[in-house]
């Protein structure tokens, strides 16, 4: 896989739900329906948090209305974050500069709803749960 790090590869995926017939041309009737994903970006770095630093966080006011504030290392100048949805939609994602290791997120325009908030620092990676209410 290391051949195609930070390449855009395509995956299809296919379902078949009806028994296939290579006499007739793919598509509904044949075979089912057809699953495509792409964008995938294939790295050579860590793949899971397991392989990668993992950052100690701290998060409160939560449930959150209209702002969450966020603890991690005071040496970290800046952050990477992203939230994401219950469904696994990204939400919203942003670069961040810290003031002593700490950063205030505005919320209030982000539906209720349990999110996971993503971080990434010089340090190591997080990922938390987030309750907006």
């Amino acid at each position: 896989m290391a051949d195609f790090a930070n390449e855009t590869v395509h995956v299809a995926f296919r379902n078949f739900t009806q028994p296939y017939n290579p006499d007739l041309l793919t598509g509904p009737g044949n075979g089912g329906n057809e699953l495509a994903i792409d964008n995938i970006v294939i790295s050579d770095g860590p793949v899971n948090l397991l392989e990668a630093s993992v950052i100690e966080v701290n998060i409160w006011l939560v449930p959150a209305k209209d702002v969450v504030n966020i603890a991690l290392d005071s040496e970290v100048a800046s952050a990477h974050w992203t939230l994401v949805d219950n469904t696994g939609r990204v939400v919203a994602q942003n670069n961040s500069n810290m003031i002593l290791g700490q950063l205030q997120l505005d919320v209030s325009s982000y539906a209720s709803g349990v999110y996971t908030l993503h971080l990434e620092t010089s340090k190591g990676q997080a990922a938390t749960r987030l309750i907006i209410d």
